[in-house]
């Protein structure tokens, strides 16, 4: 420029002359002397490139958010809102009190219902007394004739009370076994009977697995009640067997006509068990191959039974079940039939005042034992009425109080409260909506996420353990990465991961005065490098040919291509094209 400028300065002065010599003309046209003007030298800022230590970071704004965080909610629908006892920032403990929902007359209700629960299990309690009392009055009654007949009979021959007592005997156990084949065959009618309501009740259609199974099961339970009733037959038959044999040995000689009557009785005894076992046996084989023939038929179709086939095999299997009821009673029947003439026989031994005394207390026993078994029965039937009814007031009660425990809400973990839904009395509460937030603010995490707009974030610059500096009030902190996008440890379970690609690091020694919410400012080293050359980034420039410094060289500027390394706001690395002490002219 300074050139440029010499040149015009110099032109004017020529021109000026010649101008000046043409209106002198004709005088003697006089030298030009040149001007001289002195040009001053170029200076340039510069700096000289040096060794020394570069690094680039890069820096991220983030949040401290607690680690575990908890909201409470109700799990039932229409509910309505009556009253909260905590507010933003109070601090809770576990069992604190959070928020009321309106119960209506439910208090009132509770009331009632422990009044009808205390009425009614006194209730219960006095019947179980009273029936304990009558049963004990009664029995002691039953007691009382049955040693008054023991003692009219031990007045009598001791060979033919002996025999009417064990004739007596047996027939209890006929008649008990009678009994009990009543009841056991009525409950075993009900099932079937119930059995074959349900299948007529039902739409579907079973299958054949179903059937089978059904099948499979009834003739394991033939099969089981089978093998105790043959099992008690076959004790029975040894117990009478052994006895005979105990007192054919007790045999006086010669033989005592009393004696060999008690014999006589017991074999008459076991010839009607040993006819008792062989009924069981062809009644059971016979029940028996009816349900296998059943289950063959069963197995071998190929389509599914319909409801028609599974009603005639159900209805058949009750028919049968009747028939052998039917077979049993009437067995058992005979066999009190011929004990009952047994006890004639002996009974006619004795005058007749004396049958009638033993007839008459014979049957007072029998009917006071009925007597027993009725109203035992009915004692039974009205405990566990009033006992089903005490249940069923406790159950409402317990309801009750369930309800009256959802509508007080409590907190479940301690901390401090940092979200509350806010409500009027009498709106409607949704169930599971968060109502109130609890937060244990005792250790903060920080939660780093890649802002997805610039995408300066790359988790990947984060490894599990990885050291890191966190800005907090102008003052750094150390923190350590304890989760990444693609592992968050058990004890951070709570935190919100839900984005999935979170960095969280915790504090290696907390501030006190930080708290949930506050920003914080997380430094990275993204690299460094020590002992390289190290420029100003004002000296470089960057050309569509690569990057190029100007060096001063004697005085005189000179372009300069270099490769460049490490870079940040401030210095940049030259690792080739520069060396140390090299002067740098700065733009």
């Amino acid at each position: 420029m300074r050139y440029r400028y010499f040149i015009i300065i110099l032109t004017s002065l020529i021109t000026i002359s010649i101008l000046s010599g043409c209106t002198l003309f004709p005088k003697e046209e006089q030298k030009l002397i040149p001007a001289i003007i002195e040009i001053e030298a170029t200076t340039y800022e510069t700096i000289l490139a040096q060794r020394g230590y570069i690094e680039d970071t890069d820096i991220f704004h983030a949040t401290a958010e607690p680690i575990t965080r908890n909201y409470q909610y109700i799990s039932s629908e229409g509910s309505h809102y009556k009253e909260g006892y905590v507010t933003l920032g109070d601090a809770v403990e576990i069992g604190d009190l959070l928020f009321e929902l309106d119960t209506g007359h439910l208090l009132d209700d509770i009331q009632l219902k422990e009044l009808a629960v205390n009425t009614a299990s006194v209730d219960y309690e006095a019947a179980i007394v009273s029936a304990d009392i009558n049963q004990t009055l009664e029995e002691e009654a039953l007691d009382s004739i049955k040693d008054e007949l023991a003692e009219l009979l031990e007045s009598f021959d001791e060979s033919v009370a002996d025999s009417i007592a064990l004739a007596n005997t047996r027939m209890e156990d006929l008649q008990d076994s009678y009994d009990k084949t009543v009841l056991n065959y009525e409950y075993m009618i009900l099932q079937k009977e119930l059995a074959i309501k349900e299948a007529t009740d039902s739409n579907l259609s079973p299958n054949q697995t179903q059937i089978l199974e059904v099948l499979d099961t009834d003739l394991a339970n033939t099969r089981a009640l089978y093998n105790i009733d043959l099992t008690k037959a076959n004790n029975d038959i040894t117990s009478m067997t052994n006895e005979i044999a105990g007192l054919e040995a007790d045999l006086s000689d010669p033989a005592d006509p009393a004696e060999e009557a008690v014999i006589a009785t017991k074999n008459i005894e076991l010839a009607a068990l040993q006819a008792t076992r062989d009924k069981i046996i062809m009644n059971y084989n016979y029940l028996v191959l009816q349900k296998e023939l059943a289950i063959d038929e069963a197995a071998s179709s190929g389509v599914d039974i319909n409801r028609t086939q599974i009603l005639e095999i159900l209805n058949m299997d009750l028919a049968n079940t009747k028939a052998y009821y039917d077979i049993d009673l009437t067995k058992i029947a005979d066999d009190m039939a011929l004990l009952d003439s047994e006890i004639e026989e002996l009974e006619s031994e004795m005058d007749d005042e004396q049958q009638k005394l033993v007839e008459a207390l014979t049957k007072s026993i029998d009917t006071k034992t009925l007597e027993i078994q009725l109203n035992t029965t009915n004692r039974n039937n009205t405990l566990n009425m009033k006992k089903n009814a005490l249940e069923a007031d406790r159950l409402q009660l317990q309801e009750l109080y369930n309800q009256r425990d959802n509508s007080m809400i409590y907190a479940e973990t301690a901390g401090t409260v940092f979200y509350i839904k806010t409500y009027e009395e009498g709106d409607i509460v949704d169930a599971y909506v968060e109502l109130v937030g609890i937060a244990d603010m005792t250790t903060l995490i920080i939660t780093l996420r890649p802002r997805y707009s610039d995408g300066e974030l790359d988790v990947s610059q984060f490894i599990l353990g990885d050291k890191i500096t966190i800005e907090y009030n102008d003052d750094n902190y150390i923190g350590t990465v304890v989760g990444s996008p693609t592992y968050v440890p058990e004890d951070l379970d709570d935190i919100d991961t839900t984005q999935g690609d979170g960095v969280y690091i915790l504090f290696d020694n907390q501030p006190d005065d930080i708290e949930s919410g506050d920003r914080v400012t997380i430094t990275i080293l993204v690299a460094s490098s020590d002992d390289t050359i190290i420029i100003p980034k004002d000296a470089l420039l960057e050309t569509g040919m690569g990057y190029l410094v100007y060096v001063l060289e004697e005085g005189r500027k000179t372009e300069r291509y270099v490769q460049v390394g490490i870079m940040n706001d401030l210095q940049v690395e030259i690792v080739d094209g520069l060396d140390a002490g090299e002067e740098i002219v700065l733009n």
